[in-house]
């Protein structure tokens, strides 16, 4: 299932100047922050469970943004190289910030992680009086696990 971890709005705040993006179609935009979001969960997935909880981590949306940002000025037909270095410079970056993610050597907030705790999503088992050591527990009483 596809998904995003920011929204074109945050990718004219955080990616690219307003007037790069107006002739750029709002489901173009999306589809290039689907599929940064892709790339980010190719590194995520070394360290994380996916899919991240909402709300994503600061630093998810920023690394998402800037790769964003790189894959459409590219798309526009700019050469990042010779025009938009810093484009190219911040996309390096997340880049590497990516990897060292994956590796374990940086890390996200723990709430960003969809691991479920210990008691998460387990069933509580109930026993009925009869059913308890002896036949004198309390009907409805719980076993604690």
């Amino acid at each position: 299932m596809a998904h995003q971890y920011a929204t074109a709005a945050e990718l004219a705040v955080l990616g690219l100047p307003a007037a790069a993006l107006v002739n750029i179609p709002i489901g173009t935009q999306d589809e290039h922050l689907e599929k940064a979001s892709g790339l980010l969960d190719s590194y995520l997935r070394a360290q994380h469970t996916l899919p991240l909880a909402l709300p994503y981590p600061d630093e998810i949306v920023r690394a998402c943004v800037v790769i964003t940002a790189y894959d459409l000025i590219q798309f526009r037909g700019y050469n990042p190289d010779e025009y938009d270095a810093n484009f190219r410079l911040r996309y390096e970056d997340t880049i590497r910030w990516c990897e060292q993610l994956a590796a374990g050597t940086v890390s996200l907030d723990q709430t960003a992680d969809a691991t479920g705790t210990v008691n998460e999503g387990r069933p509580r088992v109930q026993t009925g009086g009869a059913n308890v050591a002896g036949g004198t527990g309390t009907a409805g009483a719980s076993r604690g696990w």
